[in-house]
């Protein structure tokens, strides 16, 4: 993966120490969830019908695999994507024909590019070669547009490079090498769109998704505005974004940092979030134990969703193997499940909110609240079916409140994301536990860190669930 995360111990601390609030201005209400809101990050190649039911289960309808440059490319001209039966072609096809979308990250350099032959005699060392020198763009253009080629009815989404501001972990060039990179990609892609359309492989109306980066928190406003300066970047699609902040209330603040930056671009309703989560273990400072998991995952979801995030592909599916698992590495603890498939705490969560959430309309104004503390977050969504309606509510202080919430409806029934009520399902059934069902209209909750999520149907949107202090 992807990340640094011991060079981000002084951004998470800014930003984690003062929640959100701030952040909460400027929340966009009656705020449609886009449908295809839930994605996985690194989800098998050809999964298994366990696989299938769990990722159909949480909604699951992005998913992400890096078109690895050096496994389709491996030499200047060898191509390698696969069939119906290995490779990443085989991927892409099973995704769809499953229902999902494949977001293709398109990275990183080969080391044939290097090849003094093909530079005019220049040798880059392996240490530095995470790079493509302006001589060597056309080359990654190239690699770019046989994929799209090959896999276009297959993919939804192509991402450009990811992390470049990682160095060296993920770039080692200067960024002026990057913005030509990138900005000679978007030709690129956009000339073999046209190509595809004059073949009549492509609708007329039909587009290949162009999405500029993914970027984390190490990447400053100035490094974006320079590669955005470009007026070619208003043919991209989006722009994607890494908010690891720590909790949902950092990786909020996060969010919105960003937005502002890229919001004078035209593209703050375009922010793509292809990695987000948190790892249960090992050195980095977002680690978060499986006891506060669920009520992370939720809270977390819940932040980006209604600040209008395209959508939010989790980071990522598995754990390695016990016998694999280092304590001291993060990479190895970041799954939603174990590798023999077992829910971890999270999956749940993660699960309900993509069941519930997605396709439904956010409003936060439409809570009739009184006498609230300006640190309980709650938020309401209007379902997109079953005359359902949702309330999901914290309390970002350490103090807990009393209130008195009001659902008018029926059917009324709370799930409750401590752990302690909150097991996982069977590996076989991914049916959410309901933690009290049949609820009073009105009833009173004591409010902590830990979500809740309220449900009930009402066939009369015009009545208001309300909130108030005893």
């Amino acid at each position: 993966m992807r990340k640094l995360y011991l060079l981000l111990l002084a951004v998470l601390f800014i930003f984690i120490s003062c929640p959100n609030e701030a952040a909460d201005e400027k929340i966009p209400t009656g705020l449609k969830i886009p449908v295809d809101f839930m994605g996985m990050v690194h989800p098998p190649y050809v999964p298994t019908e366990t696989d299938k039911n769990i990722l159909d289960g949480m909604n699951v309808v992005w998913v992400l695999n890096d078109c690895s440059w050096g496994n389709v490319n491996p030499s200047l001209d060898t191509w390698t994507f696969g069939d119906d039966n290995s490779g990443y072609y085989q991927f892409c096809k099973l995704a769809t024909e499953a229902g999902r979308k494949v977001y293709a990250m398109m990275g990183y350099d080969v080391g044939w590019i290097h090849d003094p032959a093909l530079n005019g005699g220049i040798d880059v060392p392996p240490n530095l070669r995470r790079v493509v020198k302006k001589e060597q763009a056309h080359l990654y253009v190239r690699y770019v547009q046989e994929s799209i080629r090959r896999l276009h009815k297959y993919v939804g989404a192509w991402g450009i490079w990811n992390e470049p501001e990682s160095n060296p972990r993920f770039w080692t060039g200067t960024y002026e090498e990057y913005y030509h990179m990138v900005w000679e990609t978007i030709k690129g892609i956009r000339e073999v769109e046209t190509e595809l359309k004059e073949k009549g492989e492509l609708a007329a109306n039909d587009r290949i998704k162009i999405i500029l980066g993914a970027y984390s928190p190490l990447a400053t406003p100035e490094f974006i505005t320079g590669l955005l300066d470009n007026p070619i970047t208003k043919q991209a699609d989006g722009i994607a974004y890494h908010p690891y902040g720590g909790n949902s209330g950092g990786a909020a603040n996060l969010y919105e940092a960003f937005k502002k930056t890229v919001t004078p671009y035209g593209f703050a309703d375009k922010i793509w979030l292809n990695e987000i989560g948190y790892p249960t273990n090992g050195a980095y400072p977002a680690v978060t134990p499986d006891s506060r998991m669920p009520s992370e995952v939720m809270k977390t979801l819940t932040e980006m969703a209604i600040r209008g995030a395209v959508n939010a592909i989790w980071y990522h599916w598995s754990d390695k193997p016990p016998a694999n698992k280092d304590p001291t590495n993060s990479e190895d603890w970041f799954g939603l499940v174990e590798a023999d498939r077992t829910f971890k705490t999270g999956a749940t969560s993660f699960a309900l909110f993509g069941q519930k959430i997605p396709g439904s309309i956010y409003n936060k104004e439409f809570v009739k609240a009184s006498n609230v503390s300006n640190g309980v977050q709650y938020h309401y969504f209007e379902g997109s079916k079953n005359d359902e309606h949702y309330l999901i509510i914290w309390n970002d202080k350490p103090s807990p409140q009393n209130l008195t919430i009001k659902l008018p409806g029926t059917n009324r029934k709370v799930y409750d994301t401590d752990t302690s009520t909150w097991p996982a399902p069977p590996l076989s059934n991914i049916d959410i536990p309901t933690v009290k069902e049949n609820l009073p209209e009105s009833d009173s909750y004591t409010i902590t860190g830990t979500a809740k999520f309220f449900v009930w149907e009402n066939s009369n949107k015009n009545q208001r669930p309300e909130i108030s202090s005893k």
